[in-house]
């Protein structure tokens, strides 16, 4: 369901139940979240910390998490330091579902003769003239660099 008020796009019902709302780390502006600094996803339940490596480990001392520059929305970790250190955003999951759902969201891209014979007989090469172009223009300076380089080969044995 989807409202209109003043102009604006309302999600749902205005609420954010649907989003668990917002896990208690966000506010709800028309039905959607607006996660509080260091946390993200729809729903706010994903928290990005401000770390970095002190040598031995991974440390957050001296580093919190801080609201963007003019309250902008960014999907940018914004950190606060009190020193020089190099640091980094590192996501955790705050349930073990969550948790559950990164390992096992893992996947291979392979592919098989099958695929392949499927690329070269379906190949369209008005929808890719850019890749055709490409590889017509490797193949050409391929030629030209094997026709040079006999060419060269062949004034030397004449020498």
């Amino acid at each position: 369901n989807v409202f209109y008020s003043s102009c604006e796009l309302i999600y749902k019902d205005g609420e954010c139940s649907a989003f668990n709302y917002c896990n208690g780390h966000g506010s709800c502006v028309q039905g959607l979240c607006v996660c509080d600094a260091g946390f993200f996803e729809n729903d706010c339940s994903r928290q990005l910390l401000c770390q970095f490596w002190n040598g031995t480990g991974w440390s957050s001392d001296g580093c919190v998490a801080s609201a963007p520059p003019k309250r902008e929305d960014s999907a940018i970790l914004h950190c606060n330091c009190s020193h020089l250190t190099d640091f980094g955003g590192i996501s955790i999951p705050l349930s073990l579902d969550e948790l559950l759902a990164e390992f096992t969201s893992f996947s291979f891209n392979t592919f098989n003769t099958d695929d392949i014979a499927n690329f070269f007989t379906s190949f369209n090469a008005s929808e890719n003239a850019l890749v055709l172009s490409i590889v017509v223009v490797i193949v050409f300076f391929n030629i030209l660099t094997s026709v040079f380089s006999h060419f060269r080969l062949h004034r030397r044995a004449l020498a």
